[in-house]
This record gives structure tokens, sequence and C-alpha cells, in this order.
């Protein structure tokens, strides 16, 4: 599918040291998320819902068994606040209890 102005946003993860990225494309299929998994125990996922203009980001660590939701977030992204956002949505400073560790998180906007 095509849109008139693609828009994509680009996250930023940082723990330990390490940076991860993780680049959302739009998309229709609630179901797809785009994950990586680079700063472990941290896990970050996210997902852009075109049709619905929303950016949804997702923080796990992995509890051994499975991976535990620590965050989620939610921002409203469409053509028309897209410039917006290319600065950012804010810095998430997420803590996890469990591990006593905390990762940054923060996404900008790819407005074209």
């Amino acid at each position: 599918m095509s849109w008139a102005v693609q828009i994509q946003a680009r996250c930023t993860a940082e723990y330990g040291g390490k940076t991860a990225h993780v680049n959302v494309r739009p998309t229709i299929d609630v179901f797809a998320m785009t994950t990586n998994d680079a700063l472990s125990p941290f896990r970050i996922s996210a997902q852009y819902l075109v049709e619905r203009g929303k950016l949804k980001t997702y923080v796990y660590h992995d509890a051994k068994e499975r991976y535990v939701l620590i965050h989620a977030a939610e921002y409203s992204l469409s053509q028309a606040n897209c410039s917006q956002h290319s600065n950012n949505f804010g810095l998430h400073k997420i803590y996890s209890a469990r591990m006593e560790k905390e990762l940054f998180l923060q996404c900008v906007a790819e407005c074209e």
C-alpha cells in the first residue's frame, strides 16, 4: 500500500552503554511489530498503524520463561501532525524493578 506522504518512525533505545534502533514502517496489520532484542535483557517493539494514525511502543524484560511488558506508550501520528514530532515524542526512562535496571527510549517521526 502507498501513501501520499511516507511517514515512519525511528526509535532509539539505550541501556548499559549500548544503543539499539527500531525503524518502524507503516502497516495496516494490527499484529505486525518491529522488534529489537539487542539490548538484552530488554526487548523493544513498536508499530505504526497508519490507518489509525497511531505509533505504539512496548518495552519488555526477559523473565527467563517469557517476556514481561513493563512499558507501553501510544502517540498520534498522521500526515497532519508529523512535522511536530520530527524532533521527538519525548524521552522515556523505563525502570525494571525486578531487574533493577533502566532503559531509555526515544522515538522521532520521519516525514518524507
